[in-house]
């Protein structure tokens, strides 16, 4: 556990509250092609009866709808909800029903099209008592629902969407087991493999003794699981894609097995076709969730003790160990943490409570937001002001000018915001000024939104994010 400390919030923007006053838990949120940022919750409107409310950003976080209720209920619990979206721009959000029965809940989605939301649709036929579901989409738009159902010995069960109307059959990759294995996260890379984390809990073992697990899909085929943890894991899993498209992964986990138990920050990578032995950052947090910016550096945010109360903390490593700033504190907790990374800026929301009571003595609780732009953040990166990229937004035509002419050849590479590639050539010796015309190495246009721009020369890269309007 060698860091360096600050103690600091400058970096990470102000916190914006999303949701309405009262309890409110399990958020998700998304960011679309166009940088627009979607956010769902879970609203507790009285006892046992919770709505899911949405909200979006289209000015990257500055301000923010009103939250509408989206879920069609007023009778029943519900929870857990996700958030995707397409590169059409259509919303799928899928969410736990009826928690107040866990024999009779139910997973249930709806999408979001030409402004109007669909009638929820029951995902999980047949089977009561299915929830933990978890929403993930490729880049071809094939949408993916996850949930597990079958108590101490469940599996997490799956279907996809074939076209606009039709779901795969419900699939059970390890019907032979006796097993445990629930999906908690998924990240999709380039070529569209899953990469999902979970737990994982041998029939051989204490009914207490659930391990962080790895396993990865692709082509109908699923990978072996890759067991990270060594003992007992604690809520709080969390994984992201290096550009090369291996995983990062962070996780809660008991640091030994005497009382009272501790539960530390876990970090490891997959690599060579196995994982990487895990590292211990520090001990006393929960809740942690990953992200790896543009540069390829991983950040690592948790919940930690302190005193008589509970801190935010940032650690992110640029090469040279992990350095830990504390963003924020207060004395009655968080929770539920989620990072994305896109572009070059890190976006985070959280579960942040409060000192008033709700029904039955249960806190209030927001759910948050804050960014960190990694250019001019906490990379403590150059400023590159000689350089001019210019008109953003563009429409037709991007120029890039330097402020005198290149002696070295510059690299140029241009990125969808899903990582990519649609644009790449070489700016020669000589040349101060390049333009680019707003079509993909195949000659064809590209479509309106955010791209990112990668300028590669002999000392640094330079990104920037663009946007085509």
């Amino acid at each position: 556990m060698l860091y360096h400390i600050k103690v600091s919030a400058q970096h990470w923007s102000e916190p914006v509250i999303l949701s309405k006053g009262g309890f409110n838990t399990g958020n998700s949120f998304a960011i679309d092609k166009d940088g627009i940022i979607h956010c769902v919750w879970s609203h507790m409107i009285q006892d046992k009866l919770y709505q899911i409310y949405y909200t979006k950003s289209a000015d990257n976080g500055a301000t923010w709808t009103y939250p509408a209720h989206i879920s069609s209920n007023n009778q029943y619990w519900l929870g857990n909800p996700h958030i995707v979206a397409d590169t059409d721009k259509n919303l799928f959000v899928s969410y736990d029903y009826n928690l107040e029965n866990e024999a009779q809940t139910k997973i249930y989605y709806r999408k979001f099209s030409n402004s109007s939301w669909s009638p929820q649709y029951l995902l999980s036929e047949g089977m009561p008592g299915a929830d933990f579901n978890v929403l993930a989409i490729d880049h071809d738009n094939r949408l993916y629902c996850f949930w597990y159902y079958g108590r101490e010995n469940g599996h997490f069960f799956y279907r996809y969407l074939v076209n606009d109307t039709t779901w795969s059959r419900i699939v059970d990759p390890f019907s032979w087991s006796n097993d445990t294995y629930s999906i908690k996260k998924i990240i999709v890379d380039k070529e569209n493999r899953l990469h999902c984390m979970g737990f994982y809990h041998s029939e051989l073992e204490s009914v207490y003794r659930y391990h962080a697990m790895y396993l990865n899909y692709s082509d109908g085929a699923w990978s072996p699981i890759f067991e990270l943890s060594d003992n007992t894991t604690w809520w709080g899993l969390g994984i992201d894609l290096k550009s090369n498209g291996l995983p990062v992964f962070t996780w809660g986990q008991l640091t030994s097995d005497t009382v009272p138990w501790v539960v530390g920050t876990y970090f490891a990578e997959y690599e060579n076709g196995s994982t990487t032995e895990s590292e211990l950052i520090t001990e006393n947090a929960t809740n942690q969730s990953i992200v790896v910016d543009i540069n390829d550096h991983p950040h690592i945010v948790d919940v930690e003790n302190f005193d008589n109360g509970f801190q935010l903390v940032h650690y992110y490593d640029y090469g040279s160990g992990w350095h830990r700033e504390v963003v924020e504190q207060n004395i009655y907790g968080y929770a539920q943490n989620n990072l994305i990374s896109f572009g070059t800026t890190l976006y985070w929301v959280y579960l942040k409570s409060d000192s008033t009571y709700f029904i039955g003595g249960i806190p209030n609780s927001a759910t948050v937001f804050r960014k960190l732009d990694i250019i001019s953040g906490t990379i403590e990166s150059e400023k590159y002001d000689e350089l001019r990229i210019f008109p953003n937004p563009f429409t037709n035509m991007l120029i890039i000018e330097f402020p005198t002419p290149i002696s070295n050849k510059v690299h140029l590479q241009i990125n969808d915001m899903y990582g990519c590639l649609i644009y790449t050539n070489d700016i020669h010796p000589g040349a101060n000024k390049y333009t680019w015309d707003g079509k993909n190495n195949q000659g064809k246009e590209v479509k309106y939104g955010c791209y990112l721009i990668q300028i590669l020369t002999d000392k640094r890269t330079i990104n920037k994010a663009i946007i085509r309007i």
